[in-house]
């Protein structure tokens, strides 16, 4: 009878950490499903920028981006060189000259989503002959 009540005693506790460990897991799966979902917007973000990221790193390796021929795009975009300064911007917030973080500025995280949730961030390198010259990031509607 004792032997009984201490089996039924850790049967309980073992099918508590299974449930626990159950419940974790589905808890996790959701969560992981709804970064997965975040992914679609940045990947069709990329492809939506694609045409214009070509004609901004032709204008940008050619010197001055305004009298490189550069006409204004679908989408807003904002460059920078290595160094962080703007160097041109569609996007308001941004001021030529102004000087930015670039490990923030490149980043491709939810952080920028608190104030401005309707909008994908999308960053390109501007390269020429395998040296990274600067950064092109692209503000596409959620909507697109």
């Amino acid at each position: 009878m004792v032997k009984q009540k201490i089996f039924l005693k850790h049967e309980l506790i073992i099918n508590i950490i299974i449930i626990t460990v159950l419940i974790i897991g589905i808890f996790s799966s959701i969560k992981q499903y709804q970064n997965y979902k975040e992914y679609t917007y940045y990947n069709n973000a990329r492809i939506l920028a694609a045409d214009q990221i070509n004609l901004v790193k032709g204008c940008f390796i050619k010197g001055s981006f305004q009298s490189s021929g550069y006409r204004k795009g679908d989408y807003p975009v904002v460059i920078i060189d290595i160094d962080g300064n703007i160097l041109y911007s569609e996007k308001t917030g941004y001021s030529v000259k102004d000087k930015v973080n670039v490990n923030e500025f490149i980043q491709i995280d939810k952080s920028m989503y608190i104030n401005d949730s309707n909008i994908v961030k999308t960053t390109f390198a501007l390269e020429d002959a395998g040296h990274t010259l600067g950064f092109a990031a692209f503000f596409i509607s959620r909507a697109e």
